[in-house]
């Protein structure tokens, strides 16, 4: 059998095999142009919504710059807290009560714990019969004094007694572990940076 060429072939065709053919071969032509054309403007379009939504992040994080150096310069002071080695609880509360002039009762110092990299040491006092004001500056000048404390409890009862309110409250510091084994100083007075 020998090969027929194309022209041939298709001459030898009848009228409705003819159109028949034809639409095949306008169908497939209209593939291989459409199909990749459609593939291309897909993959534009794509690119387009990606980069509409990089830009979009982009803007969100100009318009915010300020309040993203701001929660860095936050999140570093809190970890320069940590730099510093706080003093002995027991005697830096009787430091701060004074301050106010309060005196405390009942303080005592509760057991290490270790919490990740971190040692944990607390003291729990008692403030029985002050007024409120006092007591608040006190606990803010604890939280305040740069040194990573914290006040983890308090406790207020008030017994009837027109401005007399007890207070019961544990306030703990926070130490890495290895700088937890230097030595701090015996004089509480006396406390420096290491």
């Amino acid at each position: 059998m020998a090969l027929v060429s194309p022209r041939a072939w298709f001459e030898n065709l009848n009228d409705r095999e003819r159109k028949l053919v034809a639409a095949l071969a306008i169908v497939f032509v209209t593939l291989a142009v459409v199909v990749p054309a459609l593939l291309v403007v897909d993959a534009t379009s794509t690119v387009d919504a990606e980069t509409a939504r990089i830009d979009d992040v982009l803007s969100t994080l100009a318009k915010r710059r300020d309040d993203i150096v701001e929660r860095q310069q936050a999140r570093e002071a809190a970890l320069r807290r940590y730099d510093k080695t706080p003093p002995p609880l027991g005697s830096f509360l009787e430091t701060m009560a004074e301050g106010q002039s309060l005196s405390l009762r009942e303080v005592t110092d509760e057991p290490e714990e270790p919490r990740g990299k971190y040692i944990r040491k607390a003291v729990r006092a008692t403030l029985p019969n002050v007024e409120l004001r006092p007591v608040i500056k006190m606990l803010a000048s604890v939280e305040n004094a740069g040194y990573p404390l914290a006040v983890t409890r308090l406790d207020v009862d008030h017994y009837g007694r027109e401005n007399g309110y007890t207070f019961r409250f544990s306030v703990a510091s926070y130490q890495e572990k290895s700088a937890a084994r230097k030595r701090a100083p015996s004089v509480p007075g006396e406390w420096r940076e290491p």
